[in-house]
């Protein structure tokens, strides 16, 4: 059979219409939930309820008049099979909506002497997977049990569901009045109840604002859902009344509601030995903190609020631990000012972001008494059973003898590079002492008896290695006077920085492709000795880097001095590098390198700068302040 999902199983019952012969048909399937339609001998739609226009998506009306092989393509069969003989067809149909979309329904076909369309089908569906349970007629259709009731409170139909629920026949409750089956103490009130919603014109839905009961055959009493549907046949009124026993409902509600109960109990329980738990670890806490150097504190989330803070707050503070407790926020205005923007920067990005670790800056706290504390402080977020961070529980530390004892280690570690310094130096001016004295003029008195053997020796045969002799003892001489002047140029003890830069700069041209140029206005007055051996050793290591390292072709040294201090600076306009990366001139090369003379400067009390970039050439500068012997 085409359109069909199941086979056409036939039943040899038609429809039941006694007790509601009164009732149009109409007024009854407007009602309903499920899908009615009725359906003529020519296959033409002939009524449509309001479900069945929703169930196509069609709009109200517009499918009376239309054939049926529209919404069933091949459902003549099943049609032509129920008013051929067979009283009742159910089965599974193919079905098709308005917008072209397809879907299956279980459809219950019977047939009807209608008074004024004839011999019609009526056609009775749901969709599939929503199928409710199949009934004899219309009202049998209905999942809950359904009473139609009279004006004045009669039963006037009863499907097959009332029977199950309330244990009656049909026969047994046609025209008993609709209070038999309540419990007796709610009856007188029922009535007029019963009167009150005769005027209304809306339905109730079931179970609306307050608990029902039904009353059994047996005389049991059952909660109840009910739903009330106003219906007018002619001049006359009726209720259409649906029914659930909500009895099992109702106990799974009782069995929910004892489970959450138990639920909360378990929950309150928990959550009042969590609680108690977490003041036995607070007080544990407490009792710890009480007896250690450190600052222990606890605070909101917000920072807002102190909830505690250790004794040794006063120690290190040097303030009462009350005034925490009123200005949570009197600890950050006793840190050091130019310490407070960055801590104050710090706690702002952590209050709004993540602060489950927190690592404040170190920074510094004034006590009233003028003294300065140095500080270490880190903290966590303390989450409660659901996750979330209600406290954040710290330690500050005093570091200020650590940060002593780094500043005297610092100070005795300058003062042994000084010491290694001044002994290098001192080494420097023997040898070049000794190699200007000692080896200079054996090289000068060598050069002359050199000389003289030459004009005593007048043989072709000899002139010509005399004369080489002669050129070689000149180069040795020349390499001697530049690795003095290397060591410890005689010009800077005599004449002091100018005139010893001036030197360099004239050996560097003499052997270096490189042009120098040299600003100096250093005035006549000597500068101290420690302050002339730092710039010519930077002046001098700077030139050899730009030689060997930059290849620059230009270089300039600017000296400049002033009434508290000197400052110097050499550029280049070489290759460059970048200063974060290992610069050439390291601790492991053979030259002093950027960290001898920052060491050099630094040593002085001064301040050292490079500025470079890859391409970009090299500018040193530093700047020694004046008076300070080293």
């Amino acid at each position: 059979m085409n359109g069909s999902r199941s086979s056409g199983s036939a039943a040899d019952t038609g429809p039941a219409t006694a007790g509601v012969a009164a009732i149009p048909f109409t007024e009854v399937a407007g009602r309903l939930l499920n899908a009615v339609a009725l359906v003529d001998a020519a296959g033409l739609i002939r009524y449509a309820n309001p479900a069945w226009d929703a169930m196509f998506g069609y709009p109200a009306g517009e499918l009376v008049g239309l054939p049926l092989d529209r919404l069933h393509p091949g459902c003549s069969e099943q049609d032509t099979a129920a008013q051929a003989g067979q009283a009742t067809w159910q089965g599974e149909l193919r079905s098709r909506r308005k917008d072209g979309t397809e879907f299956w329904v279980d459809a219950r076909i019977y047939r009807l002497d209608h008074p004024e369309l004839g011999r019609v089908s009526v056609r009775v569906q749901w969709q599939i997977p929503e199928r409710q349970p199949q009934f004899d007629d219309i009202v049998e259709a209905i999942a809950e049990a359904v009473l139609v009731v009279a004006e004045d409170g009669r039963i006037v139909r009863a499907n097959g569901r009332v029977a199950e629920v309330f244990g009656y026949a049909e026969a047994e409750l046609v025209g008993q009045a609709v209070e038999r089956l309540m419990p007796e103490h709610l009856r007188r009130q029922h009535a007029g109840l019963r009167a009150r919603f005769a005027e209304e014109t809306r339905p109730r839905a079931m179970g609306a604002s307050r608990e029902l009961f039904g009353r059994r055959k047996d005389g049991s009493e059952f909660p109840v859902e009910i739903g009330l549907g106003p219906m007018r046949v002619g001049a006359r009124r009726y209720t259409v009344v649906s029914i659930a026993d909500v009895t099992k409902l109702r106990a799974s509600e009782r069995e929910v509601l004892r489970l959450n109960n138990q639920l909360t109990d378990r929950l309150a329980a928990r959550l009042a030995d969590t609680e108690s738990e977490l003041r036995a670890s607070e007080r544990n806490l407490r009792e710890l903190a009480e007896h250690i150097n450190e600052v222990f504190w606890l605070v909101s989330p917000d920072w807002r609020t102190v909830h505690y803070v250790s004794p040794a707050y006063e120690t290190v503070w040097g303030r009462d631990r009350a005034s925490l407790y009123l200005d949570a926020g009197a600890w950050l205005a006793a840190v050091r000012a130019d310490d407070r923007a960055r801590v104050s920067a710090y706690l702002a990005a952590k209050k709004a972001g993540d602060q489950s670790e927190i690592d404040l800056p170190e920074y510094r706290v004034v006590r009233p008494d003028g003294s300065e504390r140095w500080i270490k402080a880190h903290g966590y977020g303390v989450r409660d059973p659901a996750g979330r961070i209600c406290r954040i529980a710290g330690m500050a530390e005093d570091i200020t003898e650590r940060k002593l004892m780094d500043e005297r280690l610092r100070a005795s570690e300058e003062r042994h590079a000084e010491a290694e310094r001044n002994k290098v130096e001192e080494e420097r001016r023997r040898l070049s002492l000794e190699l200007h004295d000692e080896v200079g003029q054996m090289l000068a008195a060598l050069n002359i008896n050199l000389e003289m053997v030459r004009r005593r020796q007048a043989g072709p045969e000899a002139a010509e290695p005399l004369q080489n002799a002669r050129q070689i003892t000149a180069e040795l001489m020349k390499t001697v006077r530049r690795i003095v002047h290397q060591l410890r140029p005689p010009q800077l003890d005599d004449l002091g920085l100018a005139a010893a830069v001036r030197g360099h700069l004239e050996l560097l041209r003499s052997h270096a492709m490189m042009a120098v140029s040299l600003s100096e206005n250093l005035g006549l007055e000597r500068l101290p000795g420690p302050v002339e051996m730092t710039c010519f050793r930077v002046v001098q290591e700077a030139l050899t880097n730009a030689v060997r390292h930059a290849s620059a072709a230009t270089a300039a040294v600017v000296l400049t001095r002033s009434a508290d201090a000197l400052s110097l600076s050499v550029s280049d306009d070489g290759v460059g590098f970048d200063p974060s990366a290992a610069p050439p001139g390291g601790p492991n090369s053979d030259h002093l390198g950027l960290r001898g003379m920052r060491e050099r400067v630094h040593g002085l009390g001064g301040e050292f700068e490079v500025r470079s970039s890859p391409g970009k050439g090299c500018r040193i500068t530093a700047v020694i302040p004046l008076g300070k012997d080293g």
